[in-house]
């Protein structure tokens, strides 16, 4: 009896080797399957490999590499994606840039009207002029500054100016400006003219206003600080004016050529100063006060008394416009 319960619970071992027979025999199918799996996926034909030698290994190593492959094949595609929406990208931001410089080109206000006449004669107004200094404003003639003045001492400065003669001198301050911008740093000897107008008083005692320019003033002294603004003694300088009538009309040729490609609003200024301003001088600064875009730029030609030299800077700042409105691509996407 105890022997038969002892075969019951402990099987022979004819039994075990029936049973590691079968497990041998599941995990040959299971290798026979994933043979037949690579053979599909590698497209070769389906014969019997040998699975203890160098068939499987192949097989796995060309599996590996398909793999490989493959990865590298997803990376490229992603990777030219993504440089393709890095140059839509720029091209949109190219484009975007090119169309607010055309706009910014001409959409500037100008008061021809204010150079019509010729120079002005400010006389007593330039012994006590009135200045308001700034890191890059530059005021040109002919051009209009809109200014929104807050700070006290400047806010009495236009209420005086108001109260009197209107003008002020709009100084570009020299580098280095920034330690001392609340005391009296220093500013270029040549400045701009303009007159106020279309001011506007807030409730708190700021204002809004624009300046007009309507010349040049060299600075000859600073007078002494019995106000809380900056008052300087100037002068209005002589100009060079020994320029040939060729000059000029190089310059309106080209202005022409630029208010051409234009849209009709902003060619509009620009077109009417090129025909209506006589004077070589006055026409370069109305070129500039439009279409020069760097602070820099605008105080070259503020300071440049040569009337000669400021036409061939204007010239210079109106080929630099042609030149950013030339490439502009049509509808096609094809240059102009």
């Amino acid at each position: 009896m105890w022997r038969r319960r002892a075969a019951l619970c402990f099987p022979s071992r004819h039994a075990n080797k029936r049973a590691g027979a079968l497990r041998n025999a599941g995990r040959g199918a299971r290798r026979q399957r994933l043979q037949l799996e690579l053979l599909d996926r590698l497209g070769l034909p389906q014969r019997k490999l040998d699975l203890s030698g160098g068939d499987l290994r192949a097989a796995f190593r060309r599996r590996d590499l398909d793999d490989r492959i493959e990865r590298e094949q997803h990376f490229e595609r992603e990777q030219r994606l993504k440089r393709e929406q890095h140059i839509e990208r720029e091209q949109r931001r190219e484009r975007e840039q090119r169309r607010e410089r055309e706009q910014r080109l001409g959409h500037r206000q100008l008061r021809v009207d204010e150079l019509m006449s010729g120079p002005e004669s400010l006389g007593r107004s330039l012994e006590r002029l009135k200045i308001f200094p700034l890191p890059t404003a530059v005021l040109l003639p002919g051009a209009v500054v809109p200014l929104h003045i807050f700070e006290p001492r400047y806010r009495k400065m236009v209420a005086d100016a108001l109260g009197s003669d209107r003008l002020l001198g709009l100084c570009m301050l020299e580098p280095g400006w920034e330690p001392d911008y609340h005391g009296r740093p220093r500013v270029r000897s040549i400045c701009g003219i303009g007159r106020i107008a279309n001011e506007e008083k807030l409730a708190d005692g700021r204002y809004n206003l624009q300046l007009i320019g309507i010349g040049r003033a060299e600075i000859l002294e600073e007078l002494p600080p019995d106000e809380p603004y900056r008052v300087v003694r100037a002068r209005q300088p002589r100009e060079a004016v020994a320029a040939g009538p060729e000059q000029a009309e190089t310059l309106r040729q080209a202005l022409w050529a630029l208010c051409a490609k234009l849209p009709e609003d902003a060619a509009s200024n620009l077109a009417h100063a090129g025909a209506a301003l006589k004077d070589p001088g006055a026409l370069a600064d109305i070129c500039c006060a439009a279409l020069a875009m760097e602070a820099p730029v605008r105080q070259k030609v503020l300071e440049e008394l040569s009337v000669p030299k400021r036409l061939q800077l204007a010239l210079g700042v109106v080929g630099e416009a042609l030149l950013q409105v030339h490439d502009e691509p049509d509808d096609g996407g094809q240059p102009n």
